[in-house]
């Protein structure tokens, strides 16, 4: 105008929330003695602060447990104490996205040696023998 002018420059910057890609609740069963990776791929702006929790409190870190730089979670030679519900936490000032991933471990069975032949049903003739393993 006739008295002059102002400029003024501005940024905008967008925040996404936390977003987890895949499902909300997964399962994953493991052999006992293997490895688990539980995923937990994050995006969002700011970049999300990922934490885990174990069946709703937080994850007493041990050996056998490693994050990797995309947040997954490895338990290394899995036990039975090491079943339960697993929440990966992404939070940012944009926003909080959660998954749960329920671990299950199997443990494989065997066979015991077969016990000593049991004694013949007939002392002459065709007979029935047994031996047993569990």
């Amino acid at each position: 105008n006739n008295v002059g002018s102002i400029r003024a420059l501005s940024f905008i910057r967008i925040r996404e929330p936390p977003v987890l890609k895949g499902e909300a609740h997964m399962s994953q069963t493991v052999i006992q003695g293997g490895s688990a990776m539980l995923d937990c791929p994050v995006q969002g702006d700011p970049s999300p602060v990922l934490r885990w929790l174990r069946n709703g409190k937080p994850l007493i870190r041990l050996l056998r447990m490693q994050t990797l730089h995309n947040g997954s979670l490895v338990i290394y030679s899995i036990t039975t104490s090491d079943e339960g519900e697993y929440q990966c936490v992404a939070e940012s000032e944009a926003g909080t996205a959660e998954r749960t991933i329920t671990l299950k471990v199997q443990i494989n069975g065997g066979y015991s040696n077969w016990e000593d032949w049991g004694p013949c049903s007939s002392t002459c003739g065709q007979g029935v023998q047994e031996r047993i393993r569990l």
